[in-house]
């Protein structure tokens, strides 16, 4: 039987809860991103890997994490709070497109939606998770220029 966690160097992420699980692309995602600044906004946090692994990397980071999910954002909730970097993730239970930051972000990370106009899934968590069914490439652009600062 496959764990129901997934263990990192200081975190562990638990995702029996959510639709998405941890997967080749979100921790490429977070390994690779770069932080210029400390203002972060993860759209889509599902488990909360992302915000996790860029409090990992990058110390001065603070960071917003929006999940519209409720029970991704009840399992996020823990692994941010079981995590050593709770006091610099602050989560948002909500749509991205209904989130204000506080002021603007040097970096947005989402690892969003991919799938449009494929067979969807079976569960309705996962159809949000993986198909661009209420959310867009477009509606993430717009919003990211929106809320990004000019660097």
């Amino acid at each position: 039987m496959p764990n129901t966690y997934f263990q990192f160097k200081e975190f562990t992420i638990h995702q029996d809860q959510c639709a998405m699980k941890v997967g080749t692309d979100g921790v490429l995602l977070g390994a690779w991103s770069s932080v210029k600044g400390n203002q972060v906004l993860d759209i889509g946090t599902g488990t909360g890997l992302l915000a996790l692994m860029l409090a990992q990397r990058f110390k001065s980071a603070q960071i917003s994490a929006v999940e519209i999910n409720s029970e991704a954002y009840q399992q996020a909730t823990q692994n941010i709070k079981d995590s050593p970097f709770h006091n610099r993730i602050n989560l948002h239970l909500s749509g991205f497109e209904n989130f204000k930051p506080k002021q603007r972000c040097d970096l947005i990370i989402c690892n969003p939606p991919y799938f449009k106009g494929h067979v969807l899934a079976a569960s309705e968590n996962r159809t949000t998770a993986r198909h661009q069914t209420n959310f867009s490439m477009a509606m993430l652009f717009e919003y990211a220029n929106q809320n990004l600062t000019p660097e």
